[in-house]
């Protein structure tokens, strides 16, 4: 599964939503830095690639994006996507 900053993810055994802010190495192992809250206070943790899922909301929110960026270019630049 691939992960991108700003996706969505949830613990696979349960908690709250996350959001990810960086993806690389520690110790050698691939991981991946969450943000999130708990009422107004702000934690953060790292947290291995295989013990979290991107919520499908997540994937659909940078599919849109995509969609809305390509389309305004088109119209901005139709000649460059040729």
């Amino acid at each position: 599964m691939s992960f991108k900053v700003g996706d969505t993810v949830s613990l696979k055994s349960g908690g709250p939503d996350m959001t990810i802010t960086r993806i690389g190495t520690a110790g050698g192992e691939p991981m991946i830095w969450c943000v999130w809250f708990e009422g107004t206070k702000g934690l953060k943790c790292l947290w291995w690639k295989e013990a979290v899922y991107v919520h499908r909301r997540s994937w659909l929110r940078h599919e849109n994006h995509r969609r809305r960026y390509l389309s305004q270019r088109r119209l901005r630049h139709p000649q460059s996507l040729n």
